[in-house]
């Protein structure tokens, strides 16, 4: 799937509304399965514009409508060109949190004591209401050559478990939980990896595999296990079910952003660890 990338100005429609994901991969896939319930209340095209690790959202969705930035430089030219309110020829920013007159609105939802959870509260800034749970992917990315040559020096895909111990949006588990579940899975015989940004972030006794966004997910819904603190990722590959297991540091965490809720599931092992 080829993409449009923004290299160095912008160009608008002014019969086109535009909407810029500048969160994270689990917003922006909510946001991109909404195309049509947007399309129908403004009567007008609805273009997304997309950060370039978050492509493979777009191609989850098979969504066409959409540029990409293809650096820093661009991301911070449109976030300087950023509207108020929706309209047409117009950037808005996807997000309450790019909203200074949000904020009283974004606040229970960042600090999380909100009492809402979190997918109704995201379609009401959007301004729609009756929808339940979030459109399913139509695509998901298949195995590449060069992520199988990235993992077979270290075992088969099906014996190997993802650690993904880092999110934007909640608060991390210690290392040492982490360490003491590398131990446990490496004892059932299983390869042990962890998707981290850095590899100085590696958790111990883990193997560090370089991986982008799309190749993270790719591996995520093709390895026996993935074990990880609640974040975009997760979003992505739902559809893991019991082989995906999820952490949230607190009850409010797990109220607010149950997978289990926002995909209308029950098989997601989803597992409160408040560490003392």
């Amino acid at each position: 799937m080829e993409f449009d990338y923004i290299n160095d100005e912008l160009k608008l429609d002014e019969d086109t509304y535009y909407y810029y994901c500048c969160a994270g991969l689990g917003d922006t896939m909510i946001t991109l399965s909404i195309r049509e319930e947007l399309e129908k209340k403004f009567g007008k095209k609805i273009f997304f514009i997309l950060k370039k690790t978050h492509t493979v959202v777009a191609k989850m969705y098979e969504e066409k409508n959409c540029f990409v930035l293809k650096d820093r430089e661009m991301q911070d030219i449109v976030e300087k060109n950023l509207y108020k309110k929706p309209e047409g020829g117009k950037i808005y920013a996807a997000h309450p949190a790019f909203h200074e007159e949000l904020r009283d609105f974004f606040r229970p939802i960042c600090d999380q004591y909100s009492t809402e959870r979190f997918v109704p509260w995201f379609y009401e800034f959007f301004g729609l209401s009756g929808l339940e749970g979030i459109k399913e992917p139509t695509y998901y990315p298949p195995m590449t050559q060069a992520l199988k040559e990235k993992i077979s020096k270290f075992d088969s895909v099906d014996n190997i478990v993802m650690l993904s111990p880092e999110a934007t949006s909640m608060l991390p588990m210690s290392n040492r939980f982490w360490e003491g579940l590398t131990e446990e899975l490496k004892g059932k015989g299983y390869t042990v990896v962890s998707n981290v940004i850095r590899k100085e972030r590696t958790v111990n006794g883990s193997i560090y595999i370089d991986l982008t966004a799309e190749e993270a997910v790719i591996l995520g819904l093709n390895c026996k296990a993935v074990y990880s603190v609640r974040s975009g990722l997760c979003d992505l590959i739902f559809s893991k079910g019991k082989d995906l297991h999820v952490y949230y540091p607190t009850h409010s965490s797990y109220f607010i952003y149950s997978l289990n809720s926002m995909f209308m599931r029950t098989d997601i092992d989803e597992v409160i660890l408040i560490e003392r």
